[in-house]
């Protein structure tokens, strides 16, 4: 019986011992690492500085771009700086290529702009493009205020 009594004691410490002790780490075997390939990526054209024309002061945020990576435009804010609400102002901006030559250009409009009131824009391209743009430059606003009369309007232009 004793000899019974012996086991049994070191048959519950060592199930005690082994329920309290942390396993041991298994050894990991190396891991494949995934290597991603990413598209090389394009120039971004150069936007323009803060500019202000007929009135009206334009900051480029950034590109406007598709989820494929295609340049739609350019997103911005404009400002109309004069005492004059405006009832139409559009915004028209050149994208050109390394040389300096004009590839498209993408143009934003709006009915009315009130004196001090900011505008956010979008001005497209005709179309998404994958040129390689090298700038984007001011080209031209048409700001006509609301009180304009007809002989008035060719001054505009």
């Amino acid at each position: 019986m004793k000899a019974f009594k012996s086991l049994f004691v070191i048959a519950v410490t060592l199930v005690s011992a082994c329920a309290g002790a942390p396993p041991k780490p298994v050894a990991s075997l190396p891991q494949e690492k995934a290597v991603e390939v990413a598209p090389p990526s394009k120039p971004v054209p150069t936007l323009p500085s803060v500019y202000t024309q007929k009135g009206v002061t334009v900051k480029i945020d950034g590109l406007w771009q598709s989820p494929g990576g295609e340049i739609l435009g350019v997103s911005g804010t404009a400002k109309n700086v004069t005492a004059s609400d405006l009832r139409f102002c559009q915004i028209s901006l050149a994208f050109l290529d390394q040389g300096g030559v004009k590839l498209d250009d993408a143009k934003a409009s709006t009915k009315s702009l009130k004196s001090a009131q900011v505008w956010h824009f979008q001005a497209a391209l005709a179309h998404p493009s994958d040129a390689p743009y090298s700038a984007v430059m001011p080209e031209k606003i048409v700001a006509i205020p609301v009180k304009t009369e007809k002989a008035d309007l060719a001054s505009l232009k």
